[in-house]
């Protein structure tokens, strides 16, 4: 593991710099870039930074930004898809609860009751969670 972590930052430090220092990379994972403070202007302030994000303790700015996105994204499918079964019964438990009492959760905090839309929202919290397990992966790998 520690040998492909350290590839797949490598292989992000490289790719990431393309968004440049004009464009701001979109929120990741419910991670906000932040430039001013982790640069990706060139590899070799990519790769600085990556470093930092470890130094500060950001393992998850390094996962959402810093590590090639295709590896984390594959990690993350990877740990979500048995997460899903779990994460559906929780967001049922919550929409149960929302339907008793509509006025205590906000309209953009509610989960959908159409299909589509519940299962949506499944797989957007299942990867959520997936991506706080693969972060907690990587810290163990940094950490060894």
């Amino acid at each position: 593991m520690r040998k492909t972590l350290t590839i797949a930052i490598l292989l992000g430090a490289a790719s990431l710099t393309a968004w440049g220092q004009d464009e701001p990379p979109p929120a990741r994972y419910g991670v906000p870039p932040s430039l001013d403070l982790f640069p990706q202007n060139a590899p070799q302030t990519a790769l600085a930074s990556a470093v930092k994000a470890v130094e500060k303790g950001r393992i998850d700015y390094l996962a959402a930004h810093l590590i090639d996105p295709a590896f984390i994204d594959r990690k993350v499918a990877e740990r979500a898809r048995p997460l899903e079964k779990e994460v559906a019964a929780d967001l049922r438990a919550r929409r149960e609860a929302q339907d008793r009492n509509p006025v205590a959760t906000p309209r953009e905090d509610r989960v959908p009751a159409d299909p589509k839309g519940f299962d949506e929202a499944v797989r957007r919290e299942a990867a959520r969670r997936a991506f706080r397990l693969v972060a907690r992966d990587i810290r163990g790998s940094l950490d060894e």
